[in-house]
């Protein structure tokens, strides 16, 4: 089946902390809130009404939990992969805010990316008998959530 222009294949979009792509990715999504205050009053004659509130953005990922041996070893401290320990280390246990973006892989010139700067969290590890061991993290952000596009000049 040929693909349908504009519609894009989940596999090209990453998660990057600081730059670094979440390694291992299987699942990736954002999502926009916007909180509505109610101003109803008495003199509506029974009908609600609304304004705008405050705005929200959060991100979530899932990723295989991998070793590079046998021995335990886990992928950790790869230059320009951000791997479990990192971001525990990193943005849970130091309480830091982390710069999170949403692109195409390897940032192709002329292509969406999302950005913002999040707190992790949280960060969990599920290890089901006989299937893959993933870990999970969730990122809320902190700040406006941006749209811009990607490449040189951008």
């Amino acid at each position: 089946m040929s693909s349908v222009p504009g519609v894009i294949n989940g596999t090209k979009i990453a998660l990057y902390l600081n730059g670094e792509i979440t390694i291992l990715s299987t699942n990736l999504s954002w999502n926009v809130d916007h909180a509505i205050r109610d101003t109803s009053c008495r003199e509506g004659n029974s009908w609600a009404s609304a304004m705008g509130g405050d705005r929200a953005w959060a991100v979530s990922c899932d990723q295989m939990l991998a070793f590079r041996n046998d021995n335990g070893v886990i992928y950790n401290a790869i230059p320009g992969e951000a791997a479990i320990l990192e971001i525990i280390s990193k943005f849970i246990i130091r309480q830091q805010r982390v710069n999170c973006v949403v692109s195409f892989k390897n940032n192709p010139s002329f292509n969406p990316k999302w950005s913002g700067k999040a707190y992790i969290s949280s960060v969990s590890i599920d290890a089901p008998n006989e299937e893959n061991t993933t870990f999970s993290i969730s990122l809320e952000g902190t700040g406006e959530w941006k749209k811009s596009i990607s490449g040189p000049g951008a």
